[in-house]
């Protein structure tokens, strides 16, 4: 969807292997949150949407890259972790963190991006 060149104008940080390892990925995370977020009418390819994903992608691979990589987009992230227990220590966490999609954490910046990109574009509506 983006270039690694397009990624590092936008502020992106990884190295192009990196990048190439993630993008896809995301790119099909993001296709998918809009899926479940819009109306079934107005779903169309990722691409065909009057939206510059750009910066979107950016902040969603950076996140996933420092927040489990690969494997936080196949649902086993950091965020996945409620305990942690040794001999003599035992560390809890309260509730999620970040929001989280089908189990795969998403930026919170980026989520209420996309969420503004879509209302902008008339993709979703606010309700009261």
């Amino acid at each position: 969807m983006i270039t690694y060149p397009q990624y590092r104008n936008c502020g992106g940080r990884l190295d192009e292997y990196e990048f190439d390892q993630l993008e896809p990925g995301v790119c099909r995370l993001i296709d998918s949150y809009i899926k479940s977020n819009i109306p079934y009418w107005k779903v169309r390819k990722l691409t065909e949407y009057d939206i510059d994903f750009s910066d979107l992608i950016t902040m969603q691979v950076d996140f996933i890259a420092e927040n489990g990589g690969k494997a936080a987009l196949n649902g086993n992230s950091d965020f996945n972790v409620t305990s942690v227990s040794t001999k003599g220590f035992n560390y809890q966490m309260k509730g999620k963190q970040v929001p989280m999609f089908n189990n795969v954490p998403l930026s919170p910046v980026m989520v209420t991006e996309l969420r503004n990109a879509l209302r902008q574009a008339g993709l979703l509506s606010m309700s009261l």
